[in-house]
């Protein structure tokens, strides 16, 4: 059985943050999303998975970003630019951040 798109998303809003997106400094809108900060590494044994911050959200929240977009993220007011979006088929995309 397959769980809806909204169904998924209740399950992670537990782990998101409010998260607001200036899309190229032009509207500003308010989302939910899982923000990612970049693993560190400790030692020989753990390995860096993404060096840059990534930004985990509902497909239909993020139609209007595109790669290079400016984003806003609600985390001590840090401005990121888009490197890369990934949407995964699922109605969730990835958004690996730059600062």
């Amino acid at each position: 059985m397959l769980i809806s798109n909204d169904d998924y998303w209740a399950m992670m809003i537990d782990s998101s943050i409010e998260v607001t997106l200036a899309i190229d400094s032009d509207d500003e809108t308010t989302i939910y999303a899982i923000f990612n900060r970049p693993a560190k590494v400790y030692g020989d044994d753990l390995r860096m998975v993404s060096p840059d911050p990534t930004l985990t959200c509902r497909s239909t929240d993020i139609e209007n970003i595109k790669q290079g977009s400016t984003v806003k993220v609600n985390v001590n007011d840090t401005l990121y630019t888009t490197r890369i979006t990934k949407a995964d088929g699922t109605g969730i995309t990835v958004l690996e951040l730059k600062k």
